[in-house]
């Protein structure tokens, strides 16, 4: 089985550095390593085009001439993927060293088309575990009702499915990770999630992200008016779950939220 590993980064050099490393580090190496830039203009080409000569892993390396977004470069490195699976990776966070075997190993035995991990968070200096699902219900109605996936970095996709569905939706303004997996489900994917962590997320206070309370209510409309009449209050408890945990835990959505209001 092949599998792509994807990073999309932009102006995060050492950041992008240490994601690299981790998956150079992985017991079970991906086939190839495509980086997406989104036009960096910290040194990041020229780090990726000699990275291309000494790495033990194929790189393709493809740089926007203008600022694109995250989730477009993901659909570019999609484009472009041999792998029969693609796995995503943020260049703030790293992957552990088994990370890529427990996956295949897991797509192998459960014949799954999505496979996601648990994280290692680290948010001033404080650490813990996120994933668990303590719910008794199938993956599809505890992801919907609780985001059990939690981040992009933890996901391995099958490309084949990922290219059929269309990839991240970009028409949407924020939950676009979220809103993909949903699809993945309604189009009967089989997700599985292994409940050690294998990823270690990138210190919230680094993550130079703007979270808008704006962009989330407009996200959530869209992707309630896509699921199934017969998910949507279950999808409605689902984005009130994520909407408490972004006000508990994010000053900036907090901030929007009072100037929307």
């Amino acid at each position: 089985m092949n599998i792509t590993a994807v990073i999309t980064t932009c102006n995060r050099l050492n950041k992008l550095k240490k994601a690299v490393k981790s998956v150079e580090n992985q017991v079970f190496l991906p086939n190839e390593l495509i980086i997406v830039d989104d036009n960096s203009h910290d040194g990041t080409q020229e780090y990726c085009e000699n990275l291309k000569e000494v790495s033990k892993i194929p790189i393709i390396y493809f740089r926007n001439n203008f600022r694109v977004g995250s989730n477009v470069c993901r659909n570019q490195a999609i484009e472009r993927a041999s792998g029969e699976y693609i796995a995503f990776l943020d260049d703030d966070d790293e992957w552990f060293p088994e990370k890529l075997r427990i996956q295949y190993e897991t797509v192998k035995k459960e014949n799954a088309d999505l496979v996601y991990t648990g994280v290692k968070m680290t948010d001033s200096g404080r650490k813990k575990i996120y994933f668990h699902n303590p719910f008794p219900f199938t993956p599809k109605f505890a992801i919907m009702f609780g985001n059990f996936v939690g981040i992009t970095s933890t996901m391995m996709i099958k490309s084949e499915m990922l290219k059929e569905t269309g990839g991240f939706d970009c028409s949407i303004p924020s939950l676009q990770d979220y809103e993909l997996i949903i699809r993945l489900i309604n189009n009967n994917a089989n997700v599985k999630g292994i409940k050690i962590p294998l990823v270690e997320y990138g210190s919230t206070n680094n993550k130079n992200v703007s979270v808008s309370s704006r962009n989330f209510f407009k996200a959530s409309k869209i992707i309630l008016k896509k699921s199934p009449i017969i998910y949507r209050p279950l999808q409605f408890i689902g984005l009130l779950r994520i909407f408490s945990q972004k006000l508990i835990k994010t000053e900036n959505f907090r901030e929007n939220l009072f100037r929307f209001s």
